[in-house]
């Protein structure tokens, strides 16, 4: 009899520590979970961003006022407009099998009016009236007197992950409101990310006297900014 009852408190204490082990690792798994989603996010944004400070120098004739490259290859760019962006070419690419990557290609496309628009994979970014959203802000009255460009002609969307359906989100007006993109957050939807190669920009590079930065895009598509 007592030893009957020593082998069912044994298993019971083994199925408890299973249990426990086992939430314990599920708890983990999801902590991790959100960690990448965070991270997917914050660089989706980050890339809106850096292509939007890039075509608003092209358009406004703009310049580099200081560049820093780090020991990691990272390049630290400010322009005259007061905005410092980073690069890091291709570091999406370093994964992408488990959700952990960008699901989505953020480009710009120039329309028939010559001003970029921001597309995703390839299509046009619509705002809530249906009109393309412009990727840079465009003031030809500042920047010629030494006074910084306007932002108030565009600003960069922003993408966030809707924590019920995982889909990404986008909005086009600093947050106020947000769309579905139909894009699930979860790797499906995107390249594998082998090549290195998910991010926007191909490569970026200095010339040789210092004085210029071109930056290509995954299409090929380069744009040349001075550094001034």
């Amino acid at each position: 009899m007592i030893k009957k009852s020593l082998i069912a408190i044994l298993a019971c204490l083994m199925t408890i520590s299973c249990s426990k082990y086992e939430y314990t690792d599920q708890l983990q798994k999801l902590g991790g979970r959100v960690v990448n989603l965070e991270a997917m996010v914050l660089e989706a944004n980050t890339q809106f961003e850096n292509l939007h400070q890039i075509i608003t120098a092209i358009e406004n004739n703009g310049y580099i006022t200081e560049m820093m490259i780090s020991s990691d290859g990272e390049y630290y760019l400010t322009f005259n407009t007061g905005k410092t962006i980073v690069l890091r070419q291709g570091k999406n690419g370093k994964d992408g099998k488990d959700g952990q990557k960008i699901d989505f290609l953020i480009d710009v496309k120039q329309g028939e009016d010559e001003i970029y628009y921001w597309t995703i994979n390839g299509q046009w970014l619509l705002d809530e009236d249906g009109n393309r959203v412009p990727a840079s802000a465009r003031d030809g009255k500042d920047g010629k007197d030494g006074k910084p460009m306007s932002e108030t002609g565009a600003i960069a969307p922003q993408m966030r992950i809707n924590t019920v359906n995982r889909h990404w989100e986008i909005s086009t007006d600093g947050g106020k409101t947000w769309s579905d993109t139909g894009f699930v957050a979860d790797g499906t939807n995107g390249q594998d990310g082998k090549d290195g190669n998910d991010d926007i920009f191909k490569s970026v590079t200095v010339s040789s006297d210092n004085k210029s930065i071109t930056f290509v895009l995954r299409d090929g598509r380069s744009f040349t900014v001075p550094i001034l």
